[in-house]
């Protein structure tokens, strides 16, 4: 514990951009540690394509977050932005077996659909 704190206060004693190019200069991996604020500014997140923009049907263009790790024999990728709420229902309904005339009471009994007004948390 000692040791950590004695660390801590030589670290600080300069910018972490003076740490890293002479840590660097010593062959020793190492990066910044970047605040959430502070990603987005990072030049290696544009570089690597780690925030793309998306255009949502409703909210209109957005970033988001791609996946992290890539593999080249296990590709990922960003379907696209999410469903709007409700689009999918009849679609997942029938998966599970329903028909479409007990999807269609359920709807007439509002069991299920979009509701009106906006969407909010558990607590609100």
């Amino acid at each position: 514990m000692e040791m950590v704190a004695s660390a801590e206060r030589v670290f600080r004693e300069k910018p972490s951009a003076q740490w890293i190019e002479r840590l660097s200069g010593e062959g020793i991996p190492c990066g910044p540690f970047n605040f959430p604020n502070e990603i987005l500014d990072d030049p290696q997140i544009a570089a690597n394509a780690y925030m793309p923009q998306l255009d949502h049907p409703a909210l209109g263009p957005y970033a988001t977050f791609a996946p992290p790790v890539r593999m080249s024999r296990s590709p990922v990728a960003i379907a696209g932005p999410s469903p709007a709420l409700d689009a999918d229902t009849d679609d997942i309904l029938a998966e599970v077996g329903l028909t479409a005339e007990l999807v269609a009471e359920l709807r007439s009994h509002g069991a299920i659909g979009a509701r009106s007004g906006p969407v909010t948390g558990m607590f609100g």
